[in-house]
């Protein structure tokens, strides 16, 4: 309505792994566009896990502080909005300074700090995780091979099994649309795909019962996990 284009909102809910699937198919770079208040930014910050898991790139404009987006675009200030976008830095980036900011500079905080960064850039593969690795620890102040120590160390068994209640691979998920939506089309692609290559037992029940042609309904009606069961009944609808 404001001229502002290729622009989708959660209306008023919190970003979802299928959100991040469906965006996915459509671009590769993402810019999030949150309130400017603490609560904006904790948003942003609780949507960057999903976007690294999917492999996005995810950037985010520097606003007025406080500033409601769709509140500039209707005060005028549209121009304003568009070079703060181009601008746009990385939501990786500025999460760590974040995270930085809330530990004291003590031996014990600089510990804390690295650990909760290492939980993100355990999402990244490859370079791109060695290059946030690298950006991370100028930021925090410490040796790389020292963090890189911390990012190659497997979480406790504790934090797996709450990240895993909390959200879901959104590649796993976009395989799950595919089998559901397009089995016909891309059968051939899923020829050599075993169920023992996904992370959890809920992911490679769920792989395995589609790749057996199994029906949707009864597939969804089986999952155990209320929320994933949510998730995969929302991909068979979408």
């Amino acid at each position: 309505q404001l001229g502002v284009g290729d622009v989708v909102a959660t209306c008023g809910t919190a970003l979802t792994a299928q959100h991040v699937v469906s965006l996915r198919r459509l671009t590769h770079r993402v810019v999030a566009l949150f309130d400017q208040d603490k609560a904006g930014q904790r948003a942003a910050e609780r949507s960057l896990p999903l976007f690294l898991k999917a492999g996005l790139e995810v950037v985010t404009p520097t606003l007025p502080e406080g500033a409601d987006p769709a509140q500039l675009l209707q005060a005028g200030e549209g121009e304003l909005l568009r070079a703060r976008i181009a601008e746009a830095t990385p939501l990786l980036s500025r999460t760590i300074v974040s995270i930085q900011r809330r530990q004291p500079p003590t031996p014990q905080g600089t510990q804390r700090a690295a650990t909760e960064a290492a939980a993100l850039l355990r999402h990244l593969r490859g370079i791109a995780r060695s290059e946030a690795t690298r950006q991370t620890a100028q930021t925090l102040g410490i040796p790389y091979p020292a963090l890189a120590s911390v990012v190659g160390r497997a979480p406790s068994s504790q934090s797996s099994s709450q990240s895993s209640s909390q959200s879901f691979d959104p590649l796993t998920l976009e395989i799950i649309w595919l089998l559901i939506h397009a089995k016909p089309l891309v059968s051939h692609l899923f020829e050599q795909v075993e169920p023992g290559w996904f992370d959890t037992d809920e992911e490679r029940y769920i792989i395995g019962r589609l790749l057996s042609s199994q029906s949707v309904a009864v597939v969804v009606e089986d999952v155990r996990n209320e929320e994933l069961q949510g998730v995969v009944r929302g991909i068979a609808l979408d």
